[in-house]
């Protein structure tokens, strides 16, 4: 890293499983003062085993639009300046230690916003990327990537230890395509405003300790390829919705409340209100055929 660090035209960096230390390499790379890499747009430092915190120098990478931090042993909370990036619009932090509520300051990148600037997704359409990774830990699928314009507006917090609830400012994130939370210790409901994200492609809240049910909002989200909220505390019906009830009974497995298509349980009607209904239908139709017998008498 320092040899490059003075690289002012570098705008690609990916090293993947370059550093395997035995002891972990310290995520700052031992540099103090780090100001290069000013105009470097992809950067991929999965799997290199980095411990500690984010490094500060990240937050100042004003150009950077594609991050993967997976796989590591990264500590800590994520920085604050991490969410004013300007370009940032994939962020991979999967696999790593950290631990603390939502990051909320990733609810106010601006590219993952509608206010962003659309000049911005025009000039990555036009910078070439010719690799292909994997999914593995790198975040990325199996392709050729040749342009930014390739990879889905991304969060990706997956397997660490975050806990709390999710945000209902999650809603302002009305350009993310996939977030991933799963593997996590995250508690109360899925809020309502996901809705909000009219782009949203994956949605992962598997593995948590989430409850109550599934908004019936999310019956809005079209473009919704991906769902997994298995092995939670969910309950109640499943909402019905084409695209919703067309998952695998794998995506809701795991949350022995819940009930309705896609999984075999059907849903019990409550009792107490069901009876209360029939007791007054009852009644009503008591009432009318005395009615009728009373106008016989006239």
């Amino acid at each position: 890293m320092n040899i490059l660090r003075h690289s002012e035209s570098l705008v690609f960096l990916s090293l993947p499983f370059s550093y395997r230390a035995a002891n972990g390499t310290p995520a700052d790379f031992g540099i103090a003062d780090f100001d290069g890499f000013q105009n470097i747009r992809f950067l991929n430092l999965g799997g290199c085993n980095l411990t500690g915190e984010i490094p500060a120098w990240l937050t100042n990478l004003k150009n950077l639009s594609v991050l993967s931090l997976a796989a590591n042993k990264l500590t800590g909370p994520v920085p604050s300046r991490l969410g004013t990036l300007p370009r940032l619009f994939y962020l991979n932090l999967a696999s790593n230690r950290f631990v603390g509520e939502f990051p909320k300051q990733l609810l106010r990148l601006p590219m993952l916003v509608s206010r962003s600037n659309q000049s911005v997704d025009h000039d990555d359409a036009h910078l070439e990327l010719p690799i292909t990774q994997s999914r593995q830990y790198a975040g990325f699928i199996g392709q050729q990537l040749n342009s930014l314009s390739f990879f889905p507006r991304e969060i990706d917090l997956e397997h660490n230890n975050f806990y709390g609830s999710i945000p209902t400012e999650i809603g302002r994130l009305d350009r993310l395509q996939n977030l991933e939370l799963n593997h996590n210790n995250f508690t109360g409901n899925i809020p309502a405003e996901i809705s909000n994200l009219r782009d949203l492609a994956t949605l992962d809240t598997s593995e948590n300790h989430l409850s109550r049910q599934i908004p019936l909002s999310v019956t809005s989200l079209n473009f919704l390829a991906n769902l997994n909220v298995s092995y939670n505390n969910l309950e109640g019906q499943i909402p019905k919705g084409t695209q919703i009830q067309g998952f695998n009974v794998s995506s809701f497995e795991g949350n022995p409340k819940f009930c309705g298509l896609p999984l075999p349980n059907e849903c019990q009607a409550i009792k107490g209100i069901d009876d209360h209904d029939v007791e007054n239908n009852n009644e009503h139709q008591t009432h009318g055929f005395m009615f009728l017998l009373g106008l016989d008498s006239l």
